[in-house]
């Protein structure tokens, strides 16, 4: 990946050590200058992943995910594993799910300011917005742009949303930014509206450290490129 370009790794596991790991290979491959690691770092056993793993077919054969990843009702767990990862050398810091655990945004952003974070609205949180709003009882986008304004509000610096999963299992990733031109799709495609995202541009890492190229706390990535074709539509996440 690195060889044909990529310039953020982004390990989901959460497994421990797997930053220190991550970051030895690349110093020794000549790339810990070129290359940033988006560390999940604060990444809970939730049932929120539900739809996703069903659309991927990623759900656990036997067990869980539970060994490794946070249990729902731990803050002090998830500061000590963003602190382990912060240690082990990660540029870039992520809670996930993002709107059952935005005390854990605003609790890692107070303890990291310096660091980008990422809060990721994954596929259940979406899949309840779409269907309630496919039920009559919300309005989609009025939601959506709730949820995401309640994030920043939290302090978060970057929003990822995996609404997309709920459509297909084909997901293409870029680092390049874009800019919307609609809401996010549904199983059935995407909802027939404007709206207006700015652009994100992520700058190549400078001496292992991610820099932040904005200081707002707007920036959007979508999962998607809307347009009014859904074959056009792709992931960026």
């Amino acid at each position: 990946m690195l060889s044909s370009g990529a310039h953020i790794v982004a390990p989901s596991d959460m497994m421990d050590g797997r930053i220190s790991a991550i970051k030895g290979a690349l110093q020794g491959a000549g790339l810990g200058n070129r290359t940033a690691i988006l560390s999940y770092s604060a990444k809970f056993a939730s049932g929120f992943y539900g739809p996703f793993r069903d659309v991927t077919k990623s759900a656990p054969r036997f067990g869980d995910r539970k060994c490794y990843q946070l249990p729902p009702g731990s803050r002090g767990l998830a500061a000590r594993a963003t602190a382990r990862d912060v240690a082990e050398g990660c540029d870039m810091l992520m809670v996930k799910p993002g709107l059952a655990y935005l005390d854990i945004v605003k609790q890692t952003k107070d303890a990291h300011p310096e660091y980008p974070l990422f809060v990721y609205q994954v596929s259940g949180e979406y899949a309840m917005i779409y269907h309630a709003a496919k039920a009559g009882a919300l309005d989609i986008r009025a939601v959506l742009e709730e949820v995401l304004l309640s994030m920043r509000r939290a302090e978060n610096m970057i929003q990822l949303d995996g609404g997309v999963t709920l459509r297909n299992n084909r997901e293409t990733t870029s680092q390049k930014g874009h800019k919307a031109q609609g809401t996010p799709p549904g199983p059935e495609g995407p909802y027939d509206n404007n709206s207006n995202r700015r652009p994100l541009t992520i700058r190549h890492p400078q001496n292992g450290v991610f820099r932040e190229q904005q200081k707002k706390p707007n920036i959007l990535i979508s999962s998607f490129i809307i347009t009014n074709n859904t074959q056009n539509s792709q992931s960026t996440t």
